[in-house]
């Protein structure tokens, strides 16, 4: 089945095509980038393709609501957290 047939199939049933990861690898990492890091690590459920993307990221921020969060989980209670 050629690439045409499979974008009217999905145009038939609902659109249902998979635009997001047809994107670029540098257009993807940006998206992420921008995201919390636990939204990021949520895209992994995408598919097979997406399982590590958000572990590969250029710049991965641990912002302080996740630092915080982890803690309040964990027995981490003594580490301290630089803010930059």
């Amino acid at each position: 089945m050629t690439q045409d047939m499979k974008r009217a199939k999905a145009a038939v049933e609902g659109d249902r095509e998979d635009r997001i990861s047809d994107l670029p690898r540098n257009v993807i990492d940006r998206i992420l980038v921008l995201l919390p890091v636990q939204d990021a690590a949520r895209t992994c459920v995408l598919s097979k393709s997406w399982r590590y993307i958000w572990t590969m990221l250029p710049s991965l921020v641990l912002d302080n609501q996740f630092c915080h969060e982890l803690i309040g989980k964990s027995d981490l209670k003594n580490i301290k957290f630089l803010s930059i």
